[in-house]
């Protein structure tokens, strides 16, 4: 702790750090630190360093990540270890404290932040650093910009050395070297004189001609960043970028540790990677190690089978679930935990949900260990040693969401069998309560009949019970009648006759075009473009409502319809210009233009109202609809004893003799109805009870004759007295 404070009060002093302000002036982050022992260290064994890599939260970037690292200035490290083997006379050194020479823009700072309590007192400081720091992703590629900048003001003085000098760089670590001692030695001061004028100090000179190296200040004894990347040890210690060097043979050596542990395929691939031969120079022994990683990954025992068995349980205290593998070789049957997972119980929930929780997370890991698996398993089996949850998995019953949504999850993975197993065999049951696994051969190897079919627990008849009924969701019916939104216009239509509707819609429109107060009033009786217009509004509405319906979409793919300029939908077919509009058949107006068409048909046929409705309009399932129309007529007089086509005669009939007679004075109390020729239609609704209760019992084709007599003379009387 002494050696860190007596450090960071330094560094104040030497423009390193200085003191944060209070309000900042860029981005804020603190940069956690601590000291690390170097043991094999000959001087300065507590060092500070600075973890730019930190994060506050896990989803949260650290300041490493939000610096770019910028592109590669060092050279490739297989090129200088080349090119230092053709120097007679080697010489290395490093640049001290190499990162600390680089300013940092004071608008950046902040960001460089950390926070120090020195021992004897209890108030902590905020600084930052002012230099470019050890340990930030973008130093190197800083540090590299501002030597090559350096180099390139002496370049005009010494071209040939500041190219050597350029290429012998790595990072922080030099390497050149020359013919003779003498030339060594020049190119040495040199170097020296050409880093100091930067305030970089070369320290650290080693060579294989001993009166070239110098000895380091201890207070300085620091590892350089090359060194630490390329696994420096002792800074006394002779290496060349990684490499042992033993400067007085002149010698470099790969190591191969030899280590006394288990033989794997993971222990044979460290040791592989822990090799450090840039150049080669071991590479026939090496290759031995790789070819025996190979043969050792290429000889697989064959796997008959693996079955793999997933058990859960629950308890108060937790829930747990396991996994084990059987697998079948030719040398025998070996069964195995292969994983398993335990967690808290809550607390609100019954036992009951807490084994079907059980049950999900058993089914999950199980899926999860087949995914991972590169044998395919011939088959997956899960256990559970409730009976309420197995009966809720594998039925089909409705049951509450909770249930509900878990049992859907379940049952989505299909290739799974689930039966039942007893509390004792059950290994998940130490998982959901806690206990020792050390030495429990349940737990590490599962139950010992798993590997043998026969021996398995006989399945039991699952039966609904009280528990099993109590997550049963409760269906409540609602019942609810869609009345369609109606306004005065549309009772207007269904309580009149067509024509009158319209004209009593466009008395309505009139009125309203009247009071928005345009300048063209309009006044006297409704005339024809008023009707047209009040019966394009129907149309639009009968199609508007059409769209909703279910019927509309097949009709769609029949009809083509389209609209035209007066956004009226016409159905558009092979034959130009013969465009009809399309109404829906479900609709009053769609209603009332059929029946008018019947009635100006003078009560004609299907065929006769189907042809006149089609002269303009084309209704889908038209037929149906006159029949329906039709069919009312006939409820009104099916008590009757005629038939519809002897009494549309008789109609006739009546109607013509109407025509022929003339008109009469009748009174002048003008509170009386309009005469209008449907007054001369109209007949009394008792007319039929009072034919009927005049007949005998006869035989039929008399009393049809008979009948219709009658009524001729009693239309005829009424005519005469309301004419």
């Amino acid at each position: 702790m002494v050696n860190t404070k007596s450090t960071i009060q330094e560094q104040p002093q030497q423009g390193i750090v200085e003191p944060a302000p209070d309000i900042p002036t860029g981005k804020e982050y603190y940069i956690p630190h601590k000291g690390v022992v170097r043991e094999n260290a000959e001087s300065t064994k507590l060092r500070i360093v600075y973890d730019a890599s930190a994060r506050e939260k896990d989803n949260q970037p650290s300041l490493n990540d939000c610096l770019h690292p910028g592109l590669p200035h060092q050279n490739r490290l297989w090129d200088i270890l080349v090119r230092s083997r053709f120097y007679p006379v080697l010489l290395t050194g490093d640049l001290k404290k190499a990162f600390l020479q680089v300013r940092i823009k004071k608008e950046e700072r902040d960001s460089l932040r950390f926070h120090w309590k020195p021992p004897s007192s209890s108030k902590t400081t905020i600084l930052r650093f002012t230099r470019a720091l050890f340990g930030m992703t973008y130093s190197p590629f800083l540090l590299g910009g501002v030597i090559n900048k350096h180099l390139n003001t002496w370049e005009s003085h010494h071209p040939k050395l500041i190219k050597e000098i350029r290429d012998g760089l790595y990072v922080d670590d030099l390497m050149t070297g020359g013919e003779t001692v003498e030339l060594t030695a020049v190119k040495k001061v040199i170097t020296t004189e050409v880093f100091k004028d930067a305030t970089f100090t070369v320290h650290k000179w080693h060579s294989n001609a001993s009166e070239l190296e110098t000895t380091s200040d201890p207070s300085s004894e620091e590892l350089s960043y090359a060194k630490q990347q390329l696994g420096g040890t002792k800074p006394s210690e002779g290496k060349l970028l990684g490499l042992p060097w033993n400067r007085e043979e002149d010698t470099i050596s790969v190591i191969i540790q030899s280590d006394q542990t288990e033989t794997t395929k993971r222990g044979v691939l460290s040791h592989l990677a822990k090799i450090y031969d840039p150049l080669g120079l071991v590479s026939p022994v090496t290759l031995i190690g790789k070819q025996l990683y190979r043969d050792i990954c290429d000889s697989k025992q064959p796997i008959l089978s693996v079955t793999l068995h997933a058990f859960g349980d629950a308890s108060t205290k937790g829930v747990s679930a396991a996994v084990y593998a059987v697998v079948h070789q030719d040398q025998g049957v070996t069964q195995q935990l292969i994983s398993a997972k335990s967690r808290l119980a809550k607390k609100s929930l019954t036992i009951p949900r807490l084994e079907l929780v059980a049950g999900h997370m058993a089914v999950n890991l199980v899926a999860n260990v087949q995914a991972a698996l590169s044998v395919q398993s011939y088959s997956t089996h899960c256990w559970l040693d409730s009976t309420v949850a197995l009966y809720w998995i594998k039925g089909q019953g409705e049951y509450r969401q909770f249930v509900s949504n878990r049992v859907n999850k379940i049952q989505q993975h299909e290739y799974v069998s689930w039966h039942h197993v007893p509390t004792e065999d059950n290994p998940a049951d130490l998982g959901s309560r806690g206990g020792n696994v050390v030495d429990n051969n349940l737990w590490n190897h599962g139950p010992t009949w798993l590997s043998d079919t026969a021996k398995w627990p006989p399945d039991i008849i699952l039966e609904p019970t009280p528990e099993t009924m109590t997550e049963a969701k409760v269906k409540r019916e609602v019942l609810s009648v869609a009345v369609p939104k109606q306004d005065a216009l549309h009772h207007v239509l269904i309580n009149h006759p067509l024509p009158r509707g319209l004209r009593i819609g466009a008395w309505v429109w009139r009125f309203v075009h009247n009071c928005r107060g345009k300048p063209l009033k309009r006044s006297g009786p409704i005339n024809t473009e008023e009707i047209q217009q009040q019966q394009l509004f129907w149309i639009k509405q009968a199609q508007q409502s059409a769209l909703q319906l279910a019927n509309f979409e097949e009709d769609k793919l029949q009809l083509n319809p389209q609209y035209n300029d007066q956004k009226v939908l016409e159905c558009r077919g092979r034959i130009m210009g013969e465009y009809p509009i399309y109404l829906p058949d479900e609709h009053p107006f769609t209603a009332k233009l059929v029946f008018n068409a019947h009635l100006s048909t003078l009560h004609g046929g299907v065929g006769l109202t189907m042809a006149k409705i089609r002269e303009k309009y084309w209704v889908p399932r038209l037929r149906r609809l006159v029949k329906k129309l039709r069919g009312a007529f006939y409820k009104t007089i099916g008590n009757g004893t005629v038939r519809w086509p002897e009494l549309e005669q008789v109609v006739l009939d009546v109607e013509v003799a109407l025509n022929n007679s003339p008109l009469s004075y009748l009174e002048d109390d003008i509170q009386l109805p309009v005469l209008t020729p449907n007054s001369m239609l109209s007949i009394n609704p008792n007319y039929l009870t009072e034919l009927q209760a005049h007949h005998e019992p006869e035989d039929d084709l008399r009393k049809r004759a008979k009948f219709l007599l009658k009524c001729k003379v009693l239309c005829g009387k009424d005519g005469q007295q309301n004419t």
